[in-house]
């Protein structure tokens, strides 16, 4: 090879090699559910139900919520879930070097409704029919695994609340340790609802609290702007979730 041929083939090469790779993004289909009575099997009207997708570093790691969905059940109990993405994963675990991605198990799915337990349930296995749960940790083995990029959730997945037979005191408790991770960063203007849900319950049971205050979710906790993203105006989300 020639002098000049190799000089063109070494540019090249340079510029390949400085390209960045194509960034992760992950999107979901549309999907859909039923929420029944634990004891009854009867329907249940108005739960909340809110579908995170949580993001994993290499390391197994949690990082946070990529992104979340929100529905409420009708009269059969049913809710349903918009279509997302697709979202760049723009996150690192911590000092790594390569993005973080999303496991097999997501999304995670909580439920809320006044006098219920409040729920949370892992996602099924798609091959196995609805209700199968599952949770798989082979893929933290591989550093460069990143799963389906774009997520599709078998639909007809019913999940069961039982009743809250304790007292007032002992469910504001619960609620205040309670898993809202979910709702971190701009993630409770995504799920409306479910936070005005927590706000309402939050300063009904204050007084179980030593402070006298609402310790389940204080909308002074509420971010409007989180990592350089603006989650919009917290007066104007919140007025309209409290109607």
């Amino acid at each position: 090879m020639k002098r000049a041929q190799i000089s063109i083939a070494a540019a090249l090469m340079s510029c390949l090699v400085a390209q960045p790779a194509a960034a992760l993004s992950y999107s979901a289909l549309p999907f859909s559910g039923r929420v029944v009575d634990a004891d009854t099997k009867q329907p249940l009207e108005g739960v909340i139900v809110v579908a995170s997708w949580e993001l994993e570093g290499r390391m197994g790691l949690g990082v946070g919520a990529l992104y979340s969905t929100e529905g409420v059940t009708d009269r059969d109990g049913r809710y349903s879930m918009r279509r997302w993405g697709p979202v760049e994963v723009t996150r690192h675990a911590g000092g790594e070097s390569l993005p973080a991605r999303m496991s097999p198990n997501e999304p995670t799915l909580f439920l809320f409704k006044t006098g219920y337990e409040p729920g949370r349930e892992g996602l099924f296995n798609p091959g196995q029919g609805p209700g199968h749960r599952y949770y798989d940790t082979s893929f933290l083995n591989d550093p460069y695994w990143t799963g389906d990029l774009v997520r599709v959730i078998p639909n007809d997945l019913t999940v069961e609340l039982r009743r809250w037979t304790k007292s007032d005191a002992e469910f504001n408790r619960r609620l205040v340790f309670w898993d809202r991770a979910f709702l971190n960063g701009c993630g409770w203007a995504r799920a409306p609802r479910m936070t005005a849900a927590l706000i309402r319950e939050g300063d009904r049971l204050k007084d179980f609290n030593p402070t006298k205050r609402n310790e389940v979710l204080n909308p002074e906790w509420l971010m409007e702007d989180f990592k350089g993203q603006h989650c919009g105006s917290k007066k104007a989300i919140l007025d309209e979730a409290l109607k």
